[in-house]
């Protein structure tokens, strides 16, 4: 296929055709000449499956986050916390930010989270049973589910003009007009998104944040 105006010429052979599954039975093929569809495919370092679960993502994470964990475990005995955290924040955090705020609502990202806290235990040197709340404090490193809401919020106010509030919606003067008006949806795959859950939880700490 080509185009006469810029004379791109766009091969089949050199896509991939995802069919995505949500719970009401549809099709939608991209290319509907082309002959078969995957399961997953890889767009921009983001492993994309069918359904949107980020379970073969996670798939592909874990292998390179456990490598920072056993190199951490080999460092801990001959350096210091501090070159120990610019090894967690240069080859654990920095995986782990990339699409976080994509698929870091799902389930399977509880075992990122589970490796997360190994890491954290071995980087100051105590047993596991040990509460981990005061050692990322002392670290200063945030956990998975915080993060992903810390970076679900900047992407939310860099990206404010896409987001209508509840008084461009209508014109009832309401006590939470500045909120952020969230979109109708029924899909469990569409709730999960960031547009949708980056909304919900904005309006949730809005009156927390507002009192800071």
């Amino acid at each position: 296929m080509a185009t006469e105006f810029n004379k791109i010429s766009l091969g089949y052979q050199a896509h991939q055709v995802v069919e995505w599954q949500v719970n009401i039975c549809f099709k939608d093929y991209l290319f509907p000449c082309h002959q078969g569809t995957d399961l997953y495919t890889k767009f921009h370092g983001l492993q994309l499956d069918s359904h949107l679960n980020w379970k073969d993502h996670i798939d592909k994470m874990i292998p390179k986050l456990s490598a920072t964990y056993y190199a951490v475990r080999s460092m801990f005995h001959i350096s210091n916390n501090v070159t120990l955290k610019s090894i967690y924040f240069a080859y654990f955090q920095s995986i782990v930010l990339y699409g976080i705020i994509l698929g870091g609502n799902s389930s399977n990202s509880r075992r990122i989270f589970t490796l997360q806290k190994k890491l954290i235990r071995i980087m100051v040197g105590i047993h596991t049973r040990t509460p981990r709340k005061s050692l990322f404090k002392k670290l200063e490193i945030l956990l998975v589910p915080p993060q992903y809401i810390f970076s679900l919020m900047n992407f939310l106010v860099d990206n404010q003009k896409n987001f209508k509030t509840h008084s461009s919606v209508h014109s009832i003067d309401t006590r939470n007009k500045d909120h952020f008006h969230k979109p109708f949806a029924n899909l469990s795959c569409f709730q999960k998104s960031a547009f949708y859950s980056g909304t919900r939880i904005f309006n949730s700490l809005y009156h927390t944040v507002s009192k800071i």
